[in-house]
């Protein structure tokens, strides 16, 4: 902070009534009789119920005593879970390849790929569109492989987080759930944790809390078996799972699974890495 600067609403609000009321009272001297009772009552009366109103906004919305300056310097995202905020960590996620090890390659088809960086860059309209238009080219093979039924299946995957970032729920778990189908019947066992922890992150936007946590639980299982308990992909579905418990007002469950994430964090990647700060957040926002 600088000093000599204006920190808060309320610095600026006390030098609105301070210029409003060195006017009223230059002015009222040159008032006579009714006029000028008007004028004092109006002195007397204006600064209080500003303040009055004022100080309701403050008490229903403590964010509001700080100006935009200084919460750009803040983590406006310190009572948010990490279901969105970046790509590996999310509930969110795209399938590709670094999240499926060598299971499948993402951008075969170029529409796929651009619409990735559409995507990203919030253009989710056009980037549903190409998503289409890369499916229907995977579709126009009469027998697919099972690569090609991959390739579909990652498709229709990313179509579902798409549409799921634009608050399209129903069309986003249907495709989501299409997606599951082929991945299982192809018996992609990597891919399948993936796209389950897409699914139970619909369920949740849609307060299907319920059905959230039982396909979260199922993302776990599959993931610990694959890799192992101590794997960080384990971590992010604990984290995720969590992010259910908390938002249904169950701390002690969320606290739990927080901590198990926390720590298989910092002993995979260590005290110091990004991701541990993150779980740190998220920690802080249950206590």
């Amino acid at each position: 902070m600088t000093e000599g600067t204006l920190l808060t609403p309320l610095s600026i609000v006390l030098a609105f009534i301070g210029v409003i009321e060195a006017t009223l009272a230059f002015r009222v001297t040159g008032l006579q009789g009714q006029a000028q009772m008007v004028f004092v009552w109006f002195m007397v009366t204006f600064p209080a119920a500003v303040l009055i109103g004022f100080f309701y906004v403050q008490i229903t919305s403590p964010v509001s005593w700080y100006p935009p300056s200084e919460l750009n310097k803040t983590s406006m995202e310190r009572l948010q879970f990490l279901d969105r905020s970046s790509q590996k960590l999310a509930s969110i996620e795209f399938i590709d390849a670094s999240n499926l090890a060598k299971s499948q390659t993402i951008g075969s088809v170029p529409p796929a790929s651009q619409a990735i960086d559409l995507y990203k860059e919030g253009k989710y309209e056009q980037a549903l569109s190409l998503f289409r238009e890369a499916l229907e080219t995977y579709k126009q093979t009469p027998n697919p492989s099972k690569e090609q039924l991959r390739e579909i299946a990652q498709t229709r995957a990313n179509i579902g987080v798409t549409l799921s970032s634009s608050g399209r729920y129903s069309e986003a778990l249907a495709s989501l759930q299409a997606s599951l189908e082929i991945y299982e019947k192809v018996g992609d066992e990597l891919a399948i944790p993936a796209v389950l922890n897409n699914l139970a992150s619909v369920y949740k936007n849609m307060g299907r809390y319920e059905e959230a946590t039982a396909v979260y639980n199922r993302s776990l299982s599959l993931t610990e078996k694959s890799f192992g308990s101590a794997h960080p992909d384990v971590a992010i579905t604990l984290n995720n799972l969590g992010s259910v418990y908390a938002a249904i007002g169950d701390y002690d469950k969320a606290l739990a699974l927080f901590q198990r994430s926390e720590a298989i964090y910092e002993k995979a990647l260590g005290p110091d890495h990004p991701q541990i700060a993150a779980s740190l957040n998220n920690l802080g926002s249950i206590y």
